[in-house]
């Protein structure tokens, strides 16, 4: 009955075992297509079909099916589109369908699922559905066999040399494998490994290489188009000042030849003012390069509708202005260039330059572009379009890449930007995406130069040299193959004819068959021949010695039985015994638990019953001391100022006492928590502390975790107010609160949840320090190192700060010397865990 017992416990582990291998197969293999290797634009080598390709062999078709769906269900998240699940899927279901019929090779068999199912499949999905153009629907059509065979490969050499079957409990799949598949694996191997390497080093710097590029590129582009937007706009600005200088020094009327004539020669230098007019100080015009007159019509207003002259008059200084003139000419941005005329301090006019930014600054930068796909933009201040290369963004109101699609910053002033609209794949929104670098032009100019660079011509070199070596790669693969069968055959014939002739080689010698051996060229080969002819000769003189051997074996067999049969028995009483011992343990265990529940109430419950008779001790203190104070002695005053001090100590003592004791039993659970916000609130609350002791707290950046909220609270209170408290009475104390992540490995001190992350948080002080060979005894429960006279205190609030340490799975420490200062060292989880 106990054997029995003993085996079905065994089939049912074996049976658990599976299926935890199984439930750690899908898992890995939805992990190895999240874990994947990047080429370059979300170009992706996948490793989750490894783990798929062993549940096909040892769990047979569905399951590795169901598997294969649920590893590329990760690739709807890497490549936003379902197509790969169809693939994918597919794929695992055409290779185990054919792999459980004939026990076949799966790397070729995903090999000849690529050539006739997966490639077509490849270029529907991605040339027709997701509309890819030719080169990059190539490179996905050449990577994606690649990174199958590649897979099934390593799958094929787990299953083969690694007892995988044996750890998930399943039968093997694949006992034996041919020599002519062996070379196949390695010729393959040999190919594959060096050359995957070789891409995903380059591509990995093909991302790094073209915004490097492009980013150089846009600084040598912006640098030349600041300094002649500069200077263009410099030289229209000194022309203006100096006619407002003129205007000045000469009579400010209209049959002045002087100011006619330099209003003429200056719009005859540059071309671009459409306009040059002198107005008084009302606006009224009095010359105009538009007038054929001297005398202008005063009727007339220089001014345009948008521009008032309160705006004229708000500075004594040139100004300019940028308007759309969307009324006569759409799609048009004029720029006002405004100089004050002062006569002797008294402002009695303006000289007016409007600018067309088209003719102007619009065909300076036109004419200095031309590198092919270029773009150039100047906005003002309102990021309104001042004039640009594509003429449409003119006169645009709130131009700003920023704010139509994805950034990612590249420089301080450089970006890259991609497109939110049309296809999700990153390849055809990198192709799609542009190279920007904003350069403001001065000061006095606040106009900003955004100069724009395509990605798509780099993007599709890339792509055309990826393309090749992936083609490089598939063939050489295919030549490999081609070489495998050639030499293995060679090899392969002799060791068929061997085995032909060893096949049942005892009865061939019992009844004096002929034997043939077979001849080889390859001397390992013709050696093992004579060996197999040396094996013969002597095989029938041990027939006999086989025999007699076969009958003590069976006599060795019976007498091992029985001592099986006594072990099995003794094994079952063991358990037996060992179950009863487990019992026992976990009876004691709870006994503990109860009494420790028991403790913690009657800590609760006698504080409470101390607090009772200390209030009214407290009361009647109070009472006496307002009532009697007059008629007490000085003596009597000290001995009631004592009483109510030792009230108050032991108010304190029991408070700190009931926080020890509902660090566990009144814990709230565990939520995200802010330390740096806790941290404020801690220093909000013992503020009037901090100003009593002239003390200094410095916080630097502290993370969030999951944690009790109200005992981070307490932890941090304690450990700063005794920082404080215990400082030097010459020397200003100054607290110093930081943090750093870390790996559970690197943590100092044993942790109970070992295999999450960490915050290890330091609070540091200047005070009187302690010697580190007392470092146990502080955080235990009433344990003081210094006199109440010296320093005040219950002794239980580093114990308090222990115990919510160990609550939150972590541990507090200090590092300290007298005289030197101290630092806490509290190690908390960032994730508690169940």
């Amino acid at each position: 009955m106990d054997l029995h017992k003993l085996s079905y416990l065994k089939q049912w582990a074996i049976r658990y075992r599976g299926i935890l291998g199984l439930l750690f197969l899908v898992i890995a293999g939805y992990l190895g297509n999240y874990w994947r290797w990047s080429f370059f634009f979300n170009i992706d080598f996948l490793f989750g079909s490894i783990a798929t390709w062993i549940v096909v062999c040892l769990y047979g078709t569905i399951w590795g099916t169901v598997a294969a769906f649920v590893a590329s269900l990760c690739t709807y998240i890497l490549w936003h589109h379902p197509y790969s699940i169809v693939t994918f899927t597919a794929e695992a279901l055409f290779v185990g369908i054919f792999f459980h019929r004939r026990r076949q090779n799966i790397v070729l068999l995903d090999a000849l699922f690529w050539m006739l199912i997966g490639m077509p499949l490849v270029w529907l999905f991605y040339g027709n559905l997701l509309q890819l153009d030719a080169i990059q629907t190539t490179i996905i059509l050449l990577k994606q066999p690649a990174n199958g065979i590649f897979n099934a490969l390593i799958a094929n050499l787990i299953l083969t040399h690694l007892p995988i079957h044996r750890w998930v409990g399943r039968p093997q799949a694949i006992s034996t494998l041919s020599l002519q598949q062996t070379l196949l694996n390695l010729l393959v191997a040999f190919v594959f490994f060096p050359t995957l390497m070789l891409m995903v080093l380059d591509g990995r710097q093909v991302m790094d290489n073209i915004r490097t590029s492009s980013a150089a590129e846009l600084s040598v582009a912006s640098t030349n188009l600041v300094v002649e937007v500069r200077a263009w706009y410099n030289q229209r600005l000194t022309a203006v000042t100096q006619l407002a200088q003129l205007a000045a020094r000469t009579p400010f009327d209209a049959t002045t030849p002087a100011l006619r004539q330099s209003l003429e020669l200056t719009q005859d230098i540059f071309p671009d003012f459409v306009n040059l007019s002198l107005v008084d100080r009302t606006g009224i015009p009095i010359l105009s390069t538009l007038s054929a007159t001297a005398q202008v019509d005063t009727t007339y207003s220089a001014l345009p509708p948008t521009l008032s002259l309160s705006q004229l008059q708000a500075t004594s200084q040139p100004q300019l202005f940028t308007l759309s003139d969307q009324q006569q000419t759409p799609g048009s941005i004029h720029l006002w260039l405004c100089a004050p005329i002062q006569q002797r301090g008294v402002l009695s006019g303006f000289v007016l330059g409007e600018i067309d930014a088209n003719t102007g600054v619009g065909a300076m930068i036109r004419s200095h572009v031309t590198e092919q796909g270029l773009q150039v933009t100047l906005v003002d201040a309102a990021q309104s379009v001042v004039a640009s290369t594509d003429t449409s963004r003119v006169a645009t109101p709130q131009f700003n890449r920023k704010q139509q699609g994805e950034v990612q910053a590249i420089g301080p002033r450089t970006y890259q930007w991609f497109p939110v609209l049309g296809s999700p794949l990153v390849m055809v929104r990198w192709s799609n995406s542009f190279f920007v670098q904003e350069t403001p032009i001065a000061l006095q100019l606040p106009w900003t130069l955004i100069v724009e660079l395509p990605a798509k011509p780099q993007v599709h070199r890339i792509e055309q040299v990826h393309t090749q070596n992936l083609t490089i790669l598939l063939l050489i693969s295919g030549t490999g193959l081609i070489f495998a069968t050639l030499i293995s055959q060679s090899l392969i014939n002799p060791l068929s004819k061997l085995a032909d002739v060893t096949t049942n080689l005892p009865y061939r010698l019992l009844e004096s068959e002929l034997t043939r051996w077979p001849r080889s060229s390859v001397t390992e080969l013709d050696s093992l021949v004579q060996n197999f002819q040396s094996m013969a000769a002597s095989l029938t003189q041990k027939f006999w010695e086989i025999k007699s051997a076969n009958e003590l074996l069976e006599q060795r067999v019976q007498e091992r039985t029985q001592q099986l049969v006594a072990i099995n028995t003794e094994l079952a009483e063991e358990i037996s015994e060992r179950r009863k011992a487990e019992k026992e343990l976990g009876t004691l265990v709870a006994k503990l638990e109860q009494s420790n529940r028991e403790l913690q109430d009657f800590a609760s419950v006698a504080s409470h019953d101390l607090q009772e008779p200390l209030r009214k001790i407290q009361a009647f203190g109070d009472r006496l001391k307002l009532k009697c104070a007059d008629s007490l002695p000085p003596e009597g005053k000290d001995y009631l100022e004592r009483m109510q001090n030792a009230a108050q100590r032991m108010q304190t003592l029991i408070n700190d006492l009931l926080a020890f004791s509902r660090v566990t039993t009144k814990a709230q659970p565990f939520i995200p928590v802010d330390l740096g916000t806790i941290v404020q609130e801690v220093l909000s609350d013992i503020e009037v502390q901090i100003q009593r002791v002239g003390g200094c707290i410095e916080v630097d950046y502290l993370p969030t975790i999951e944690a009790d909220p109200l005992q981070m609270r307490q932890l941090f209170q304690n450990l700063i107010s005794n920082a404080l408290k215990f400082h030097q009475s010459d020397r200003r104390p100054i607290v110093s609160i930081s943090a750093q992540l870390l790996e559970a490995a690197d943590s100092p001190t044993p942790l109970q949840a070992p295999n999450s992350r960490l915050c290890q948080i330091f609070v540091t002080d200047n005070g009187i320090g302690f010697d580190e060979k007392y470092l146990d005894r502080i955080f235990t429960v009433f344990q003081r190192l210094h006199s109440r006279s010296d320093y005040e205190g219950t002794g239980v609030g580093l114990a308090i700060c222990r115990k919510i340490a160990e609550r939150h799975r972590g541990s507090i420490t200090a590092k300290s010397s007298l005289g030197q200062g101290t630092t806490f060292i509290v190690t908390l989880p960032i994730q508690q865990t169940l």
